[in-house]
């Protein structure tokens, strides 16, 4: 075979799979709903270059400033929208996965080059951290770059490889501060993968005076915003330690460490673990080229000896948080992809072992969704569901707070955001009220539905509110009429909606009220008709209240409302044309109907066209 064609021919392939792993993260992208920290960089990239820096100089942020600069500009050049933002994550998350996949498959062989990537087709923890609309796509990209820069140098070993591995590592400090830890794990590769002679020393020693350099403009800024950070956490006493951050870290605890590792492997530790074994075992074969021994320590240091530095420091300081450590998924790949790679086993085999770790990914891949309140879902239904006219009610919604807000402001509807109001007496005088609350069960909350609910009864409900989260909105609609027709005097009939006219059913809600008991149980009796007044279908029975409960006239309570949801079955379904809707209330055993106050006995509901 010709090298030339071969190595062709691989690295298609490799990138076949870096494409399948792009191809996953996009695909599932709208299974991701923002977080707070999220509105947060929309909030701190406002305005221009020069606003975002000022941004962190301000102290309005505690963060290194790279990735934020990164998408001012590209908010400026694709808008804000939560897709697009996260767009910007596969973007960054593409190099990354280039770069890892060309390091295996120069240490581990072609088949390492395409493993390595479809390893993370299904990972919980890459998924979540690469679409987020935070620092972490750059994260991982500066981190598989900086690990590239430092093979190449060991391999190397020239300044000039040196020199853009320090300028690497202080791209990472650009980009988050804890990535310090990353660069202890890469000072013991250093150590461990080769015996550093004067030459290495001295070639380290220039790197680190390069990432000294390069970063030393900023190093003011970040030095405040430490001493920041520990002056309000002291007086708000969440602060844990002399670094990082208390308040939104984790306890290093044997429950977080099995929950990380859970989250890594997306609950298969032990297949992880037996993976990583073998990639060890074979990786200190003497038939194992020094390179893929190489490659095989650093990924390990970087998936598995870093993050354990970041949970032992975090016992005496707040530096551990799985977003932290999110760069390990790229070790763990290259890794496990390495480990398939080497194992002396037929070809098929390996591959067929590759899909069954895919497959279980995937089958784990739901579980590590975050449980977040899908602000974006709930909106967009109110919005699809409204019609002109509707007013929004917001009731501890949380429609003050900066990062709900962001998220009205994009999915709500701008004529339910114009019309929207926290006054239960302006939204009352609306026939369809939409009642969005975040706090069901608060007594003010449960206050003001009890008192729209009487004359705008429930018709729909969006949202859910249990232990997961709680987040609902209900329709709450009024009568169509204003004044009901009565039947006999004593039955109000007080409008019809219709739900669907089509070839094939007739669906609509029917809205009841006695004004006073009625002894005797009426049956009601829908009917379609043609425009000569022919019954083409009918339907007769008590009230089924929503559709589900029968209701007899009997047991009708005076002031309440009742709706009866019908459905006429049109078997076989109709030729399109225009129909008319009639409705009779009579006495089943006997036939008498109840008369309207004109005299007649049916009341004509108006015409429909069927398509």
């Amino acid at each position: 075979m010709n090298p030339r064609r071969g190595l062709g021919i691989g690295v298609v392939w490799s990138a076949a799979a870096i494409l399948v792993a792009a191809a996953f993260l996009i695909l599932n992208i709208d299974r991701l709903h923002m977080h707070p920290d999220e509105e947060l960089s929309y909030r701190a990239t406002a305005g221009g270059v020069i606003d975002t820096l000022r941004w962190q100089i301000d102290l309005e942020d505690n963060q290194a400033p790279l990735w934020f600069l990164t998408f001012n500009l590209w908010r400026a050049f694709v808008g804000d929208a939560e897709f697009t933002s996260r767009a910007l994550g596969v973007l960054l998350i593409l190099p990354a996965l280039a770069l890892i996949a060309r390091m295996a498959r120069r240490a581990f062989g072609g088949a390492a080059g395409v493993f390595t990537p479809l390893v993370l087709v299904g990972s919980g923890l890459f998924f979540q951290y690469a679409l987020d609309i935070r620092m972490y796509p750059l994260v991982m990209l500066v981190s598989a770059v900086s690990a590239a820069l430092l093979w190449r140098w060991l391999r190397l070993r020239t300044i000039s490889a040196a020199l853009w591995y320090g300028l690497s590592a202080a791209v990472m400090l650009y980009t988050h501060y804890l990535l310090i830890f990353l660069l202890v794990g890469h000072g013991l590769f250093f150590l461990l993968a080769r015996r550093p002679d004067a030459r290495l020393l001295r070639q380290g020693m220039a790197a680190a005076g390069v990432m000294t350099l390069a970063f030393l403009p900023w190093l003011p800024v970040a030095v405040t915003q430490i001493n920041h950070l520990r002056a309000v956490e002291a007086e708000t006493g969440t602060a844990r330690g002399g670094i990082g951050i208390g308040v939104s870290t984790l306890l290093t605890s044997p429950e977080n460490v099995q929950a990380l590792l859970d989250f890594a492997t997306n609950s298969q530790p032990i297949l992880y673990g037996a993976l990583l074994t073998l990639g060890m075992a074979l990786a200190t074969l003497r038939k194992t080229p020094r390179r893929g021994r190489e490659l095989m320590l650093l990924a390990l240091i970087w998936a598995l000896v870093v993050p354990a530095i970041y949970l032992l420091v975090n016992t005496r300081a707040g530096v551990y948080a799985p977003r932290y450590v999110s760069f390990l998924a790229l070790g763990l790949a290259v890794a496990v992809g390495g480990a398939l790679a080497l194992a002396p086993i037929p070809r098929l085999v390996r591959w067929g072992a590759l899909a069954c770790l895919i497959a279980l990914n995937l089958q784990g891949f739901p579980a590590t969704l975050p449980a977040r309140i899908p602000y974006r879902d709930i909106f967009q239904a109110v919005s699809a569901a409204s019609l002109p006219g509707d007013a929004v009610l917001f009731v501890r919604a949380g429609e003050d707070e900066g990062f709900v807000r962001w998220q009205i402001d994009h999915y709500l509807d701008a004529d339910l955001r114009t019309g929207a109001t926290a006054n239960p007496a302006l939204a009352q005088g609306s026939r369809r009220v939409w009642l969005i609350t975040g706090d069901w069960f608060d007594e003010a909350t449960r206050a003001v539905f009890e008192t729209l609910e009487p004359g705008h009864p429930v018709q729909r409900v969006i949202g859910q509110c249990d232990r997961a989260w709680c987040y609902l909105a209900q329709l709450m609609e009024a009568p169509p009429l204003d004044q009901p027709v009565l039947f006999n005097g004593d039955l109000g009939f007080w409008g019809m909606d219709f739900d669907r006219a089509a070839r094939d059913a007739v669906s609509v809600r029917l809205w009841w009220r006695v004004e006073r008991s009625i002894p005797r149980d009426l049956s009601f009796s829908l009917r379609l008709l043609t425009v000569e007044g022919a019954m083409v279908a009918q339907q007769d029975g008590a009230i089924l209240h929503y559709g589900q409960d029968r209701i007899e006239t009997s047991v009708m309570q005076p002031g309440a409302l009742y709706i009866d949801r019908r459905a006429l079955t049109l078997s076989p379904p109709l030729p399109p044309g225009d129909y008319a809707l009639a409705l009779i209330v009579y006495q089943s055993w006997d036939g008498v109907r109840w008369t309207l106050p004109d005299g007649g006995d049916t009341l004509n509901l108006g015409a429909i066209r069927i398509e």
